[in-house]
């Protein structure tokens, strides 16, 4: 039951970081791109890329509270798939961004 109540706070958090981003706003959460220098920063679309995290963000809070609950019913192996398959759209996500040229200006 513990495990459900943290993946639930920890999906919500996820969720709830996720809101200004999709609202094209909260830049400062981006790792890497609140760091560039203004110069660099001219260089990319601001607002596409705070969306694009937030809709993945969002994703990710669902994706931690259904873990949660499919663990609660003692599901284990769903972990087992989740973390590689986790791991494998985020790469492919971070390859995206860097590659296709609609994020950048």
């Amino acid at each position: 039951m513990t495990g459900l109540i943290i993946a639930a706070v920890v999906g919500i958090i996820i969720i709830a970081s996720s809101i200004p981003l999709l609202k094209g706003r909260g830049a400062f959460l981006m790792a890497g791109y609140n760091t560039m220098s203004d110069q660099e920063k001219a260089a990319w679309n601001e607002k596409l890329l705070c969306r694009s995290l937030g809709k993945l963000l969002l994703i990710a809070g669902v994706w931690v509270m259904a873990i949660g609950v499919l663990s609660y019913f003692d599901l284990i192996w769903i972990i087992n798939v989740s973390v590689p398959l986790s791991i494998v759209v985020l790469i492919i996500w971070i390859v995206y961004i860097n590659k296709s040229p609609k994020f950048r200006q």
